[in-house]
């Protein structure tokens, strides 16, 4: 791999470590991914005209905050965070250039939740991933989540919905107790917690 900031050293904290220390650059050698695979990105949006992401495969998407559809390889993030998570999940490999992602090939689905200050609500994210799944999403990424966040049951619905519709969802555990740590089962996170009890989240620390 060519890219600047890929290392192959996990110690080297200032290059793009995560790709080793999570043994990914291992599966690489069954599978590099593929186009067919659909993942929603529900978050701020996503950059597609970054140089790192212009290559990458867009299924149309949506925009939750001003209710308008997300087509074609443009900007429609106004934070960034979306653009970054984006990114790590299939920045171009091997175009001297930025990261790479996780994938090599997979398409990606924009759904903008979340406004320019990064701020959404539970009904929201919701209504996000029924549309995403309902539009053909077989991933669900969710890389948000907190104390800030409250048991929904509509959240809940939604989750039990992609989860019965075969979509793997996907969250992150929140950077809330990041230095502290934290027992999810005495200080539930959500979304991840929304999985009506039996794991219908892949719940992602570190």
């Amino acid at each position: 791999v060519n890219d600047p900031g890929f290392t192959d050293n996990p110690e080297d904290i200032d290059r793009q470590w995560g790709i080793i220390k999570t043994k990914i650059s291992e599966a690489w050698n069954t599978t590099t991914g593929s186009s067919k695979n659909i993942i929603a990105v529900i978050d701020t949006g996503i950059d597609f005209t970054h140089e790192d992401l212009s290559a990458v495969t867009v299924v149309s998407g949506f925009n939750f905050i001003t209710s308008q559809p997300l087509k074609g390889s443009l900007n429609s993030d106004d934070n960034g965070h979306g653009t970054l998570v984006a990114g790590i999940l299939a920045a171009t490999p091997n175009n001297n250039k930025g990261i790479v992602g996780t994938n090599w090939s997979v398409s990606l689905m924009p759904i903008k939740a979340l406004n320019r200050d990064g701020r959404g609500d539970s009904a929201g994210i919701a209504e996000a991933i029924v549309w995403a799944v309902d539009h053909g999403a077989r991933i669900i990424n969710i890389s948000l989540g907190g104390l800030g966040f409250e048991h929904d049951p509509t959240l809940a619905d939604a989750v039990s919905y992609a989860f019965h519709k075969n979509a793997i969802i996907v969250a992150a555990a929140g950077n809330d107790v990041a230095k502290t740590g934290g027992n999810m089962d005495d200080s539930p996170v959500f979304p991840i917690c929304d999985d009506n009890g039996i794991n219908m989240v892949i719940g992602v620390a570190a």
